[in-house]
């Protein structure tokens, strides 16, 4: 597994399927990078044609508006790190997690912010090429972001 997954505390008792994990580190790789074709991957290989991502507040529904939805995803940031930090499920198909994160920013007016925040995945095990995402929201505290955005 890579940097975003690694040292996460997952479930005991459970075994989350190594399928579901590298989805999950795929996906933080994928929104960790500014690239022309993220929003590419996302729709094309990790969200599953009905899926749902909240980036922000704002909902990205069906697979043409996930595939829009990293346009300004780096307006003012420059850098993006994201970090699993625990995982937990109480559906013994591990379709249903919701995570404890951490993830630091670099913003482009030379500003650094970092914090946690909880999410969650639901996943889709009807796919024919392996699980898909469904479902990625998270909550957290933005002031921090939204103060240090402001500053020169």
């Amino acid at each position: 597994m890579g940097y975003s997954i690694d040292t996460a505390t997952w479930p005991e008792g459970l075994n989350i399927p190594v399928e579901v994990k590298s989805l999950i580190e795929r996906f933080f790789e994928t929104v960790d990078t500014n690239r022309d074709d993220a929003g590419d991957i996302l729709a094309d290989e990790l969200f599953a044609e009905d899926g749902v991502a909240y980036f922000g507040a704002h909902p990205f529904r069906g697979i043409e508006e996930i595939r829009k939805s990293r346009i300004h995803a780096w307006d003012t940031i420059e850098t993006r790190q994201h970090k699993i930090l625990r995982v937990y499920t109480r559906a013994p198909d591990c379709n249903d997690l919701l995570f404890v994160a951490h993830v630091a920013m670099g913003l482009k007016n030379g500003k650094n912010v970092d914090g946690e925040f909880v999410g969650r995945f639901t996943i889709s095990n009807r796919e024919p090429k392996g699980p898909k995402l469904s479902l990625y929201q998270v909550w957290g505290d933005t002031s921090a972001l939204r103060t240090a955005l402001q500053e020169k």
